[in-house]
């Protein structure tokens, strides 16, 4: 049984247009297990979501240039997110590490896509 912290909000909850952009960073020290959570709570036109886990092991206030992928979660189309909220996707991964976590998104689709979301990192 795992038990994990889960008190890690990286992005708090607004509306984002197209484009990408990252979260803020958590250290994490020893981890076995990260999960990215995300928090879906509304769309407009026709989005699609990716999210990336990414690690670093230089703090990233002093090299910001050192961050690599570690999970990718699978797209989220327009189809899945829905009419109906909230929606919560996730995915994990298991890798011994100690550095720094984030996420990076990429906001995309149709007809001005929109999302409101929020995202949590949790560590083990």
């Amino acid at each position: 049984m795992y038990k994990y912290s889960s008190d890690n909000e990286v992005l708090t909850s607004a509306q984002r247009s197209a484009g990408t952009g990252t979260t803020t960073f958590i250290p994490a020290k020893s981890y076995n297990h990260a999960i990215a959570v995300i928090y879906i709570t509304g769309k407009s036109g026709a989005p699609t979501l990716e999210v990336t886990l990414q690690c670093s092991p230089v703090n990233p206030e002093l090299d910001n240039s050192k961050w690599r992928n570690v999970y990718v979660e699978d797209l989220i189309t327009d189809a899945m997110i829905g009419t109906s909220y909230p929606k919560i996707f996730g995915g994990h991964v298991q890798e011994d590490f100690t550095g720094w976590l984030r996420l990076k998104y990429v906001i995309a689709g149709a007809s001005t896509p929109k999302l409101t979301f929020s995202c949590n990192i949790e560590i083990k």
